[in-house]
């Protein structure tokens, strides 16, 4: 199965965030990362579950067809948040192969946090490593920037109260 052209994934992704009332930040800030892709290689993503109750475990599986970097953001369900949760301090092998990378890994936990609404996961791969302090940096001011090309998926995640 061909995955689908990143930026087919991007569409479907922000009319979904349009329907769901997402804030202008947030649209904003996914529009301006998938628009920026510049890679030939296409990247899907599967959030599972996609609808969580706060406290339940997330598993991402991203699939690409270039080998560079992974870059997991979390888009918050506060509306204002962006971070950066692949590479971590946990875990900081972010260079992938072409094929499939399932995260968490059995090191560290993805755990929805909330509180309650819709947020999106968006991994981006970069050809190139990029540098985490900046990244840490732009995330904590609510921008992702990548540096030279890379290609990018997004997923959405709706949280609801335990």
């Amino acid at each position: 199965m061909n995955p689908m052209p990143t930026r087919w994934l991007a569409a479907a992704s922000l009319a979904a965030c349009l329907a769901a009332g997402c804030t202008t930040g947030r649209l904003h800030v996914a529009d301006a990362v998938v628009r920026g892709a510049q890679s030939d290689g296409a990247v899907t993503m599967l959030l599972t579950p996609s609808d969580v109750r706060t406290g339940d475990q997330l598993q991402v599986a991203v699939r690409n067809s270039q080998p560079g970097y992974l870059y997991l953001y979390q888009l918050g369900t506060d509306g204002k948040s962006v971070s950066l949760l692949f590479p971590n301090a946990i875990d900081g092998a972010n260079y992938v192969a072409p094929g499939i990378t399932t995260l968490p890994r059995e090191t560290w936990k993805l755990t929805a946090r909330g509180p309650a609404g819709v947020g999106y996961f968006l991994a981006v791969v970069a050809a190139e490593r990029q540098d985490l302090t900046a990244i840490e940096s732009r995330a904590s001011a609510g921008r992702i920037e990548t540096e030279g090309p890379y290609a990018a998926a997004m997923a959405m995640l709706r949280e609801r109260q335990p």
